[in-house]
């Protein structure tokens, strides 16, 4: 797992570049990933390396975003007395 930025951003429609940089990726390579943040929500956007391609660059990264819900109440398996 790698954290490549944390960071609070307004929950607006924006576009996010990802650029890729070293030997493997042409200079300027650049994917975009559209966010569309609900207000009062907490929104994660998860960049999926694994199916990265050399030739197809960060186009080929793979972007999914989820809301983190404080409300979920966890389960506890023991028995209550």
């Amino acid at each position: 797992m790698l954290q490549v930025f944390h960071g609070l951003v307004e929950p607006r429609s924006q576009v996010v570049e990802v650029t890729l940089a070293g030997d493997r990726w042409p200079q300027g390579d650049s994917g975009f990933v559209a966010l569309e943040p609900p207000r009062d929500r907490l929104t994660l956007l998860r960049l999926n390396l694994s199916a990265l391609e050399p030739a197809a660059g960060a186009p080929s990264i793979v972007a999914s975003t989820w809301l983190h819900d404080a409300e979920l109440k966890t389960h506890d398996a023991r028995p209550e007395p």
